[in-house]
């Protein structure tokens, strides 16, 4: 008599689709002698052993197309001694829909364009009538999932470059398939402009260009438009020019520039990095001082000569110093104003000019180092109205008595001659002497004219009239800061700006 008969597999459902829970049962009826012998169930795909269980069912949740092939199963005792199989049955799980592919329209893409990605499959026999949820991938980022199969990004950048995929999956998930990755690579429509600048620091008065510069498009210049900034102000809005023009800068022109450049068909835009813009005051000599204001110094003396450019100068200015024509400093420029002789040697005599990178270098300053018994101390020129004193500089002391081209002129107190107010007839040549036993070497001193045009004469209606070193026409422009026209007009050296 048999324990067991010959084993039957079943499944359900039949038929199955991609998605459902495929479950398989090994039947088997007990004889009269089996009825209490415990049974091994085991499952094969194929020729591989699937499963090994006192469970009469296998189950498969989620089948997929891969699950397709030949099942069979068998019944066995525990010690193995009776083992019937069932007959092999064929399971084809039909597809759902296909393992999606990402498309891209345009390709290629430029810069701006509205960019559709559209994730295509196919749906089978049986998956006509499934709803889809589609999802979309940049990288491993989530960036869309609905029940569109389109994902649309209108005016793409260079950002928005990448790696891009899809998946396709059933409401409840039970069936999810994903795209191979396709990269996206979206060249610039144009370059991040660069603001140039025809000079800077600039000097007041003079012109100044801004360029708006591109250094790479694929669309041509005509189809681009430009605008500049002051400030964060607008200074002119968008047009085909790429250049803007100050005709005459004035110093509350300083401050930050930008420009922007865009393509009207697309509404892309780009802006450049903001430049600071230093407007100066005209390029003059700056002007050396001594102190002590002497000229003539003995060895071991101490002095310093200070470099003054005024307005100038702009900001942190840079200071070049030179002896006799050269460089001091290694060459090099600093940022000291003034330059300090400490126990000065005679070799330290000679012409001493300064000079920033604004302006001219002064009038040389002649700096004499003796290490003679007697000195007269003078400064080089004076200005008129402007007080006049000299010493007669020993280390020992002594009765002293001035001369001046040649005619004695006594002390104002101890070795000190002291005029104020000089005019130009107190130019000449002076020396000076002790107890008769020295005397100096003739000095010439200098008494200057000095200007009686006021470097600003009048400001009455909006009308500056200034002193300017210079002959001729101003061209108009529009000023920055006030939004008013400039005119400078330039009559023998005097300048009226119209503002």
């Amino acid at each position: 008599m048999e324990l067991f008969s010959q084993p039957v597999i079943r499944m359900n459902p039949n038929p199955v689709t991609e998605g459902d829970t495929l479950s398989l049962t090994c039947d088997t009826q007990r004889g009269r002698y089996g009825e209490n012998t415990q049974l091994v169930f085991v499952f094969y795909k194929g020729k591989d052993e699937v499963q090994r269980s006192l469970s009469s069912e296998y189950r498969l949740p989620s089948v997929r197309v891969q699950h397709s092939g030949e099942y069979r199963c068998a019944a066995v005792t525990p010690d193995n001694r009776v083992y019937k199989a069932s007959l092999t049955i064929t399971i084809q799980v039909p597809e759902l829909f296909s393992r999606p592919q990402i498309r891209v329209n345009p390709n290629p893409i430029r810069e701006g364009d509205t960019l559709s990605l559209t994730c295509d499959t196919q749906r089978g026999q049986y998956g006509e009538n499934t709803q889809l949820v589609f999802v979309f991938y940049k990288g491993r980022n989530e960036v869309q999932r609905s029940l569109s199969s389109e994902y649309r990004l209108p005016s793409v950048r260079v950002y928005d470059s990448g790696d891009y995929s899809c998946a396709a999956a059933t409401p409840d998930n039970t069936v999810y398939k994903e795209s191979p990755p396709i990269t996206i690579q979206i060249p610039e429509m144009f370059s991040e402009p660069e603001l140039t600048v025809s000079s800077n620091p600039i000097t007041e008065g003079s012109a100044l260009t801004l360029t708006c510069v591109i250094t790479s498009s694929t669309v041509s210049t005509r189809e681009l438009q430009f605008a500049f900034y002051w400030d964060g102000q607008e200074l002119q809005g968008f047009t085909s020019s790429n250049q803007y023009q100050v005709y005459s800068v004035q110093l509350e022109d300083s401050g930050n520039y930008s420009c922007k450049v865009q393509h009207p068909a697309t509404g892309i835009s780009k802006a450049s990095e903001v430049s600071y813009i230093q407007a100066v005051g005209g390029a003059v000599r700056p002007v050396v001082s001594l102190s002590p204001n002497w000229a003539n110094i003995l060895t071991g003396d101490w002095v310093t000569l200070t470099c003054d450019v005024g307005s100038t100068a702009g900001t942190a200015p840079r200071y070049s110093w030179y002896k006799d024509n050269e460089m001091m400093n290694n060459n090099k420029q600093t940022n000291r104003q003034s330059l300090i002789i400490n126990n000065a040697k005679t070799t330290d005599s000679g012409t001493y000019q300064c000079q920033t990178d604004t302006s001219e270098r002064n009038e040389p300053v002649s700096l004499s180092v003796t290490d003679g018994p007697l000195i007269l101390q003078a400064p080089p020129y004076v200005y008129e109205g402007d007080s006049l004193a000299m010493r007669c500089y020993s280390e020992s002391g002594g009765d002293t008595m001035f001369y001046k081209d040649n005619n004695p002129v006594a002390p104002t107190y101890g070795d000190i001659l002291h005029m104020n107010q000089v005019n130009v007839t107190a130019t000449g040549t002076y020396r000076c002497s002790k107890d008769k036993t020295y005397q100096t070497d003739d000095v010439f001193i200098s008494v200057r004219a000095s200007s009686n045009i006021p470097e600003e004469l009048l400001i009455q209606n909006d009308v500056c009239v200034s002193w300017k070193a210079e002959l001729g026409f101003k061209e108009t422009s529009i000023s920055p800061k006030t939004k008013k026209s400039i005119y400078v007009i330039v009559v023998m050296g005097i300048s009226l700006q119209d503002g």
